[in-house]
């Protein structure tokens, strides 16, 4: 779903002009897969406060607000 947004798993896509590091994309995935901040924290070894910064850096380079809006977009993406 999400990994379209970021240019599968080299996270390639731009949103705003900006490219995804190479961490925004596995914290997308894990949002993807309906893990919530803790447990993607668990899952990359880092802490849920580096999941909420990320997850902020993405909702400002792909112009979303919400996950609800990122997996619109994805959709969207996806049957274009």
């Amino acid at each position: 779903m999400l990994t379209v947004l970021v240019g599968g798993r080299g996270g390639g896509w731009t949103g705003g002009g900006e490219k995804l590091t190479p961490r925004e994309p596995e914290i997308v995935r894990g949002l993807e897969d309906g893990l919530n901040y803790k447990l993607i924290a668990e899952r990359l070894f880092i802490s849920p406060e580096k999941v909420r910064n990320h997850i902020r850096h993405v909702y400002c380079k792909l112009e979303g607000n919400s996950k609800g809006e990122l997996l619109a977009l994805s959709l969207r993406r996806q049957r274009a």
